[in-house]
């Protein structure tokens, strides 16, 4: 039996697995790109549209632009508790500190 983090990463595999099949457009890619910080979007910009078709982020952006949400697809595949793991998890990852603490240094 599979621990249930390598269920979850095969379930959010499964899931990122779809953007294959998409075809980004150039107006995707400018939608995401206005979502970014001014860095990243110059960066990203820079860097085009293949390349940027690789990333997990521009991934998932555009498969909830076509109704491909990831919560919904991850409860079909999950129990309630899973679930309810995978999103607390998920709250912590997707935590970003505003400022590095000082003590990293």
């Amino acid at each position: 039996m599979s621990s249930l983090p390598h269920l979850i990463a095969r379930a959010t595999a499964a899931y990122y697995r779809q953007a294959r099949e998409l075809y980004p457009t150039e107006t995707d890619f400018n939608d995401w790109l206005d979502t970014l910080d001014a860095d990243n979007r110059r960066r990203y910009k820079q860097q085009g549209l293949d390349m940027t078709c690789l990333l997990p982020q521009f991934q998932l952006f555009c498969l909830e632009r076509r109704g491909i949400y990831l919560r919904e697809f991850m409860a079909a595949r999950l129990t309630p508790d899973q679930l309810e793991y995978w999103e607390q998890e998920k709250a912590i990852s997707d935590f970003k500190p505003s400022a590095p603490s000082s003590d990293l240094f």
